[in-house]
């Protein structure tokens, strides 16, 4: 399958602790409070998506494009219980994310199709593929 990158715009927001467990099944009530703070963070920003490789129908999150933003959202993600690697550890995060260190959460974040409304294709320019490292 060929990695195809969009610029999207999310509509995540307003998720309620019902509609996420059905979505996630067995998980925790700290995880779902979570869940609920980074799709209301992401909600009517635009990211660049990729059609999911493990979840046909569905796009796998890749970024926003307001820096500010998803630096937020990031940091949100590093939240998780299982997965996130700087919990309560602000200044931490800030530094590596400052220092170009950080290299994203742990975890690809799986949205579902009706969360995701596609602007159009990216190239490799507007995804940032030609930037140096």
């Amino acid at each position: 399958m060929e990695l195809k990158l969009f610029e999207a715009i999310l509509h995540t927001g307003g998720k309620t602790v019902e509609q996420l467990r059905a979505d996630f099944g067995d998980v925790t009530d700290e995880e779902i409070l979570g869940y609920i703070k980074v799709l209301d963070a992401m909600d009517g920003q635009r990211a660049v998506v990729n059609l999911s490789f493990a979840s046909p129908g569905e796009y796998d999150y890749c970024g926003l494009l307001n820096p500010a933003q998803a630096k937020e959202v990031a940091y949100l993600m590093e939240q998780d219980p299982y997965m996130g690697c700087y919990i309560d550890q602000r200044e931490d995060f800030d530094t590596d994310w400052d220092s170009k260190q950080y290299c994203g959460p742990a975890g690809i974040w799986t949205l579902k199709k009706e969360y995701v409304e596609i602007v159009g294709p990216l190239g490799p320019q507007e995804a940032g593929e030609d930037r140096q490292p």
